[in-house]
């Protein structure tokens, strides 16, 4: 073999390995941008979700600021945010409104790094308790705030809260946790609790 069929065989082979490397570096970006398609945000759930953990085991106390109309019954009512279970993949929050608990709020994080809010919403049927849930999905891009947007089993189970949104809300300038909730992007009820002076956020 002559050196110009030696320079030739060198600059094919070059050539070839290149095309390999560049085909499986598109394939590997290829991959990632599929897996941000499927979830934007997975790194803003994970943070919140981390944010929201970080009060396992607190206690936290709160006021209704809404509804204010003068006689309803939660109108300035007692609240209170126990936050009784954290695991790597579950938050479980007891919300108790004038020392009854009425809800038990479950934040979960699903296998493509979405979160899902569950409630166990308990009710009062004459001697008996009945419990039921139905909850969201989250769909924004924040790390201190988390809106969950009802999902199609709420819809079914409670055709009225179909246009629900339920959101988690870390004020750090105020040292306030804030929870809504609205429906047909009217607010329905706000509360607000105060934060434990040891917490501190990733931002």
């Amino acid at each position: 073999m002559n050196n110009h069929s030696v320079t030739s065989f060198n600059l094919c082979l070059i050539i070839t390995v290149l095309c390999i490397l560049l085909v499986a570096a598109c394939k590997k970006n290829g991959e990632i941008e599929d897996e941000a398609d499927e979830n934007p945000y997975s790194t803003f759930n994970i943070e919140f979700f981390r944010n929201l953990g970080s009060l396992c085991g607190e206690a936290l106390e709160g006021r209704t600021e809404y509804p204010t109309e003068s006689g309803h019954e939660l109108r300035n009512a007692k609240l209170k945010f126990n936050f009784t279970t954290c695991a790597d993949d579950t938050i479980e929050i007891d919300f108790y409104i004038n020392d009854v608990n009425r809800n038990t709020f479950l934040i979960q994080v699903l296998e493509d790094q979405n979160l899902a809010l569950k409630l166990i919403h308990k009710q009062v049927d004459g001697l008996n308790e009945v419990a039921d849930s139905y909850g969201g999905i989250a769909g924004d891009e924040h790390i201190l705030k988390k809106s969950f947007y009802a999902n199609e089993e709420t819809a079914r189970l409670h055709p009225q809260a179909f246009s629900n949104v339920w959101a988690f809300e870390i004020d750090l300038d105020n040292r306030k946790l804030i929870y809504r909730l609205t429906r047909q992007e009217r607010i329905r009820f706000k509360g607000v609790f105060e934060l434990p002076a040891s917490f501190e956020a990733t931002i």
